[in-house]
């Protein structure tokens, strides 16, 4: 797996060429994760991966949308501390308004990212791997 990186200001972008793929088994419900090591034919690295389970990954989504949730409750907080008319209710609203809406955001990318993989920034929002994990649907 050869990589070329890309970096242009705030963000970068990495090229494999001849990638090889692996294919690694997801635990059934129930089972305890799944930590798989490779390693990387073009840089070296030993690379751990954790897999989860359909049930585990499901509850790890959970988790997110709880968050979403959260960020969302503390937007409203904020909202009705800005609408006091109170000026330290106001600061600390707009404060925990701005919390709310990054929270929520985070989260909700969080959500849309969760593979039930996770390792070397894979399952995180907003970073781009340099080891990125793509799950492969199924063959029929």
């Amino acid at each position: 797996m050869n990589f070329w990186a890309r970096t242009s200001p705030g963000e970068a972008a990495f090229e494999y060429q001849g990638a090889a793929s692996w294919e690694v088994r997801r635990p059934a419900d129930g089972e305890p994760v799944v930590r798989h090591q490779i390693r990387c034919p073009a840089c070296s690295d030993e690379l751990t991966f954790t897999v989860y389970s359909v049930a585990a990954t499901e509850h790890r989504r959970e988790r997110w949308r709880w968050g979403v949730w959260v960020g969302g409750a503390l937007v409203v907080l904020g909202l009705v501390g800005l609408a006091s008319g109170r000026f330290g209710l106001a600061i600390a609203g707009g404060s925990a308004a701005v919390a709310g809406v990054l929270a929520g955001v985070f989260a909700w990318t969080g959500g849309l990212a969760e593979a039930g993989v996770t390792g070397h920034g894979n399952g995180l929002p907003g970073v781009l791997p340099k080891h990125a994990v793509f799950l492969d649907p199924p063959s029929p």
